[in-house]
């Protein structure tokens, strides 16, 4: 039989319950949501051997253009 404490609450302040940010920030990163968007659509292009589809998930990736703006051009 093995004689171990049993698991314990984090009930003391600062004992885990806050979540710290990166340090020095990612001022170009590309929200999570249009990095979802840019993996679907290159993804979708790769499988479908589409290469517009691809490069446009691509570029969401990389930042060149946001999500919101290539729909927003699609509507047009």
């Amino acid at each position: 039989m093995v004689d171990t404490p049993t698991q314990q609450g984090a009930t003391q302040p600062g004992s885990g319950s806050t979540a710290h940010g990166t340090e020095g920030g990612q001022e170009n990163s590309v929200p999570f949501k249009d990095q979802m968007i840019g993996y679907a659509k290159s993804i979708r292009g790769s499988v479908l051997r589409k290469p517009e589809t691809k490069k446009t998930g691509d570029a969401i990736l990389n930042g060149e253009i946001s999500a919101k703006d290539y729909f927003e051009q699609k509507k047009a």
